[in-house]
């Protein structure tokens, strides 16, 4: 005697190979936007290592050279070219202004690994009591004028009279 089965045991139907397919999409979904926000972040991170890194070389380097009120970036040797402050920085420079001085009154721009940037030095005598000289020295770094991430502060304090200023 021979018994048949009933088409449905035999294969698939066409809505489990459906629900299959959709389970499938969603999973593929799933890696390809976590791959997506992953670069995205990496991307964000590298840029915040190379900000904060040539703001602290800018600090490091300005209080090497007495926290002199006309040190030049430029002598970096690292392409850091000064220009006059246009109207699109009007705002990033208003939003740091009590950090005292703008240096030689104009932005540096510099690119580095890629990351093209706007550094703004400022300066400001803190305390002066006739022998020596207080000064905060500050780096701000923003590097994409569209972008929401809040730029690198550094700043950091040096007495001028130690400091050969």
């Amino acid at each position: 005697m021979i018994l048949k089965r009933p088409k449905s045991v035999a294969s698939f139907t066409l809505i489990e190979t459906m629900v299959a397919t959709v389970i499938l999409a969603i999973a593929a979904l799933g890696a390809l936007s976590l791959q997506y926000h992953t670069a995205g972040h990496g991307r964000i991170a590298r840029e915040q290592t190379t900000s904060t890194r040539t703001a602290q070389l800018l600090l490091e380097d300005w209080k090497s050279n007495g926290a002199a009120a006309n040190y030049d970036p430029a002598t970096l040797g690292l392409d850091f070219s000064p220009s006059s402050v246009q109207p699109e920085d009007i705002d990033f420079i208003m939003e740091y202004n009590q950090m005292g001085s703008l240096l030689n009154g104009m932005l540096q721009h510099v690119t580095i690994d890629d990351v093209p940037m706007k550094a703004l030095l400022a300066w400001k005598a803190v305390d002066t009591d006739g022998t020596m000289e207080l000064r905060q020295l500050s780096v701000i770094i923003k590097w994409d004028e569209n972008s929401d991430i809040t730029p690198v502060v550094l700043t950091t304090y040096v007495r001028v009279d130690i400091s050969g200023g």
